[in-house]
Formats: structure tokens, C-alpha cells, sequence
């Protein structure tokens, strides 16, 4: 049997190079700003790789690709990170003639904003990044979720994800990964009785991070106690931790998978148990920053939404320029281990 010969892609070169896809893409076509040396470099690796552009997607290249991103509003320190890598990568892809339309929405009231911006724009997008928060329950919303999914262009799924869409493409982080770390630290803390306090429970990204904490306590010794959730709301988490804690007072692990970490640790530092009690949490800026510096919080997993948007990016405009692949791909961004000792290396 003649084996299959593998088809150089993109990514390739760019891993190769060392460089961002974007890079490439700027190279080979004699575009952007960089140094001749970079770009003769580039194009020298992608020769030696037998690197051939997709031609047809290189031609439709040739006119303006228009891209939605749909992102929720809330929570603005979370959501400013996805931002910052949007905007970043697409800023390396102008001269590409490709482009973003970035809509913010409210989840936690109405999908009102969400409507309004498919409704104007849905006929002009070549492709669609979605973080669709949780599950989507306006009707008017469906309807546009079942236009998108008539028009048939490529749609790729950042962080979280909803089963009505139809997606060319998943980034997100490893977040079952996040969860066997979180259960292999209190292990090692010699903890025995934890509680894992969640987001949403039917959320993708917080099922996977507790599926993947409870699958690692099997023959730890340490008993999980419940799964609880605080429907991403910081006065929530507070009382919550709080019923807990005085409910059952022998709890002393803690493992939060959304970014609540700085209304726990207040709680618990108020209730003058901080320091016996473990916490590990995701997610980093400055209040959670604040917790491990000051010893409240053991540790925070970072998520790198930044580099989840980076991706998103290369992966849709992938799409449209080079390797016009629409095969559909989960891609997993590796979480980070942050504690007080390397805190400054991300804040």
C-alpha cells in the first residue's frame, strides 16, 4: 500500500519559521511590513517544504473576506483579553484585504445587541468567530442561528460553544487538563474534603474542567463533596462559599473554574479560615493577582484567552487564504500553573 503523503500546510511553514500565520500569509504575498531578510527566509523555508498555496482560495483572497466576531459583554476583565487578540491578529491580516466586524452582546439581560448585528450584517459575513457564552435561549437568536447555518460559511467556536451551531472549527483550552491539576495539587496538600464551585454546570468549558477534576480524585482519598453553581455572579460565590463553610466546616479544598477566585478568598479570609483551606482558581488579572499574593489563593490556572483568540483567528482566516480546509478541528490551548513565585511573568 503507497503511503499517503502528507500536504504541507500553512501552520507548517509557520512553525517552521518561527513565525504567525499571519507572517506567511504577508510573506508570500509581498505584503506587510518586515524585514527582507524575514521574507526571504520565509519563502526560502516554505520552497524547502514543497509548500503550494491553495490557488482558488488564494484567488478569493483577492477581494475583502469579512469576518463576524461575536463576543459576550460580561466579564469585561475576561472579555478584554479575547479582544486584545482579536483585534491584534486581524491587525497583522489587513493588508490581506480581510477584515472584522466585532459585535458585543449582553447575555446576562437580553440578545437584543446579538439580533441587531446579525440582522445588519449576517448577508456581508464570509465567516463567523463565536464565543456563544452559554446556552442561547432567544427565539430571536435561533432564528439567526439557523440562517447562519443555511448559509453554510465557516464558523469557529472560541472558549464555549452551543450544540445548535454547525462549527468548522473549536478553540478553547484544555480545561480537563485544568482540572486534573487542580486535584492533583490538593493531593499533594494532603487535602481530604473538596468542593468544586462552577459557572454553569451545562457549560462546556465547566463540565470539562469538573469532569476532569473528578476523574482524578479516584484513589486520592479526597472526597468531593458537591459541585455548585454561581452562575458567574462574585456575590454569589461569596455566600455560597459561606453556607458551605459553616454547613460543613471540615471542607478545606477548593476548586473554582470560572474567574469568582476574589469573592471566595474574601469570604473565606473574613471567616479567619484562609489559611487552612486550598484554593486553586482560573483565569488571571489583578484581584486575582491580589489573592495570591497575599496568600489566600494557592494558585490560578491561566487560560490564555489571548492565545484562544490568536488562534481562532489563524484558524478562520486559514479558511480563505491558504489551506481552504473545512474538515472540523477542536484545537486545545495548554494551561499555565500561576502561583506567587511567577506571578509577575503574567500581570
Amino acid at each position: 500500500m503507497r503511503a499517503i503523503k502528507k500536504v504541507i500546510t500553512i501552520t507548517d511553514v509557520a512553525s517552521a519559521a518561527g513565525v504567525s500565520t499571519a507572517a506567511v500569509c504577508n510573506a508570500l504575498s509581498g505584503k506587510g511590513r518586515m524585514r527582507e531578510e524575514t521574507r526571504n527566509r520565509i519563502k526560502e523555508i516554505a520552497k524547502e517544504l514543497n509548500y503550494h498555496p491553495n490557488r482558488a482560495a488564494s484567488a478569493l483572497a483577492r477581494r475583502t473576506i469579512v469576518i463576524g466576531v461575536l463576543l459576550p459583554a460580561w466579564p469585561a476583565v475576561i472579555q478584554s483579553q479575547l479582544y486584545r487578540g482579536i483585534t491584534d491578529r486581524f491587525n497583522e491580516y489587513k493588508e490581506q484585504n480581510i477584515e472584522c466586524r466585532i459585535c458585543y452582546y449582553n447575555q446576562q439581560t437580553s440578545y437584543s445587541e446579538l439580533s441587531s448585528f446579525l440582522y445588519e450584517n449576517l448577508d456581508d459575513l464570509d465567516g463567523i468567530i463565536i464565543e456563544s457564552g452559554n446556552e442561547v435561549d432567544d427565539p430571536q437568536v435561533f432564528e439567526f442561528i439557523e440562517k447562519i447555518n443555511q448559509k453554510d460559511i465557516p464558523v469557529v467556536s472560541l472558549v464555549t460553544s452551543t450544540d445548535y451551531l454547525k462549527y468548522a472549527a473549536v478553540v478553547t483550552y484544555n480545561a480537563e487538563i485544568s482540572g486534573k491539576i487542580a486535584a492533583q495539587y490538593f493531593q499533594m496538600m494532603n487535602r481530604n474534603r473538596a468542593v468544586v464551585i462552577t459557572g454553569f454546570k451545562n457549560a462546556p468549558i465547566h463540565i470539562r474542567n469538573t469532569k476532569g477534576f473528578l476523574k482524578s480524585l479516584s484513589n486520592t482519598g479526597i472526597t468531593c463533596v458537591g459541585v455548585y453553581e454561581n452562575q458567574d455572579q462574585n456575590e454569589m460565590s461569596y455566600n455560597l462559599t459561606r453556607e458551605l463553610l459553616l454547613r460543613d466546616p471540615d471542607i478545606d479544598a477548593i476548586f473554582l473554574t470560572n474567574y469568582a477566585a476574589p469573592a471566595v478568598c474574601k469570604c473565606l479570609t473574613e471567616m479567619n479560615i484562609a489559611k487552612r483551606i486550598s484554593v486553586v482558581g482560573v483565569d488571571i488579572f489583578d484581584e486575582i493577582a491580589d489573592c495570591i499574593r497575599d496568600g489566600s489563593l494557592d494558585m490560578t490556572i491561566y487560560q490564555n484567552q489571548y492565545q484562544s483568540a490568536v488562534t481562532a483567528v489563524d484558524t478562520m482566516v486559514g479558511f480563505f487564504t491558504y489551506d481552504a480546509n473545512r474538515n472540523v478541528t477542536e484545537k486545545l490551548i495548554k494551561p499555565e500553573i500561576v502561583i506567587k513565585s511567577n506571578l509577575d511573568c503574567y500581570i
